[in-house]
């Protein structure tokens, strides 16, 4: 068990913090492209491991993920309208391109040179694979290329691209990624059900204690869990990780990438994104022949350390909907006015 000392060094991602300078250092997947449809769309808010942020595509396409309040009075930038290369605050009009230069500011006389002197925080973003990737770190550091994994490299149509929202910290998702001794029992069941049998084969079900060897590699490492078998042989599951943020999870149903995202306070993270991305057959094929000992292979992101904002009504309030405190499906009556 970890001490509180080490639960919070390794969980919280806020700027500042061991782990969250360290994934700053790094590519992070935070968007899906479909989220910002068109240049001059409507902004959309997140929180990227603590800092709230707007996302918005300007008027020549590319994106921008900048801090989410203007510096003036502090009026969220959410608000604000996209047009003409920049983002425009409702409040006194200043307006900021991708890069958070402001570039008008109608309160100020023409010949003031004052909008110059204003930026706020930005952060560089690139659209590849189906997914919008961000760096928050050192501008010098900024790594030249993407990730380059398969399910980025293969065309569109070999690649399904959803999320979906999960409450946890971002490690307790990644040991559940890379931990292969749950699937004997959460991934069992007495009903043969297509959406059951994917993860692995009844063979493995048998043996619930595999026994676990580990190999160290420069980019990571890869673990291997061996059960025993009823005709004497073995039943292997190989798990890789890779820095900073993915983990390939065996199956032996068509592979698949999940993304996972926490907020900024440990030990919880409520109201986790994650990306999750389906290759089809062409790299299926592609993966077996990188992976002989397996037919498929599982590719868990983790972590994007992405949050939506709850309460934004342009993006489907329903998903922050306690799950302990549902809304009610029928309006209730009022209760009865009392005697007098």
């Amino acid at each position: 068990m970890l001490s509180a000392q080490d639960n919070a060094l390794i969980t919280q991602t806020s700027k500042g913090t061991p782990m969250g300078e360290l994934f700053r250092r790094f590519w992070l997947p935070v968007l899906l492209p479909e989220e910002l449809p068109e240049p001059d769309c409507p902004p959309i808010r997140i929180q990227v491991m603590g800092e709230y942020l707007v996302a918005f595509r300007d008027t020549n396409a590319p994106g921008g993920i900048v801090e989410a309040f203007c510096p003036h009075r502090r009026a969220p930038l959410f608000y604000g309208r996209n047009e003409e290369c920049g983002l425009r605050c409702v409040y006194h009009g200043w307006k900021f391109d991708v890069t958070g230069q402001c570039v008008d500011m109608p309160s100020e006389p023409a010949d003031s040179d004052f909008p110059s002197k204003v930026q706020i925080d930005a952060y560089p973003t690139r659209e590849f694979g189906g997914v919008i990737w961000i760096y928050m770190g050192p501008p010098d550091k900024v790594p030249e290329s993407l990730p380059q994994l398969e399910w980025a490299l293969v065309p569109s149509e070999q690649r399904r691209v959803t999320k979906n929202f999960q409450e946890c910290n971002y490690l307790q998702a990644l040991e559940g990624d890379i931990d292969t001794a749950h699937v004997s029992y959460l991934h069992s069941t007495k009903k043969r059900l297509p959406q059951n049998q994917g993860v692995v084969r009844d063979v493995g079900r048998i043996d619930k204690a595999p026994r676990l060897m580990v190999l160290n590699h420069d980019a990571g490492f890869a673990y291997g869990g061996r059960r025993t078998v009823p005709d004497g042989g073995y039943y292997w599951r190989v798990t890789q990780f890779l820095w900073p943020t993915y983990a390939f999870i065996p199956a032996f149903s068509w592979p698949k990438t999940c993304t996972y995202g926490p907020r900024r306070r440990p030990p919880l993270f409520p109201h986790e994104l994650r990306v999750q991305h389906r290759g089809a057959d062409a790299q299926l094929r592609h993966v077996a022949a990188a992976w002989r000992r397996r037919r498929s292979m599982v590719a868990h992101v983790w972590p994007v350390l992405v949050r939506q904002w709850p309460g934004d009504s342009r993006r489907a309030p329903t998903r922050w909907r306690s799950p302990i405190q549902p809304l009610a499906s029928t309006p209730q009556p009022m209760p009865p006015k009392a005697a007098a």
